[in-house]
C-alpha cells in the first residue's frame, strides 16, 4: 500500500492510541467525545461559574467515567487513565476558561 505497517497500538499514521492496547476503535472514539465534551463543559464553567462549581463538575466527572467505564466493560487500568485524562483536561480547560473571563473584564 502506501509503505505504513499497523502495530496494535498506532494507527496507519504513526500515532499513539489514547488507550494502550485497546481492541476495540468505538472506546478510543468515546473517551476522545468525553474529552471534547468535558472541555466544553469545563470552559464554560470557568467562564462563568467559580471554584465551587469545578469541584462539583470534577466529582461528576469522575463518578461518570467510573460509572461508564463499568458500563463499557473497559478494563481498570483503561478506565483508570480515561478518568485521570478527563480530570486534567477538567483542569485546565476550567483554568483557560477563567483566564478568558479575567482578561474580558479587566478594566482598560
Amino acid at each position: 500500500m502506501l509503505g505504513f505497517t499497523k502495530s496494535s497500538d498506532s494507527d496507519l499514521l504513526g500515532t499513539r492510541s489514547v488507550l494502550r492496547g485497546v481492541d476495540r476503535p468505538w472506546e478510543e472514539v468515546a473517551v476522545l467525545l468525553a474529552i471534547v465534551g468535558v472541555a466544553g463543559l469545563a470552559l464554560a464553567i470557568g467562564l462563568t461559574l467559580r471554584a465551587p462549581a469545578l469541584i462539583v463538575a470534577t466529582l461528576v466527572v469522575i463518578v461518570g467515567s467510573i460509572a461508564v467505564g463499568s458500563f463499557l466493560h473497559l478494563s481498570v487500568p483503561n478506565t483508570i487513565r480515561s478518568t485521570f485524562y478527563l480530570v486534567v483536561v477538567t483542569q485546565i480547560a476550567y483554568l483557560v476558561g477563567l483566564a478568558i473571563a479575567v482578561l474580558r473584564h479587566r478594566p482598560r
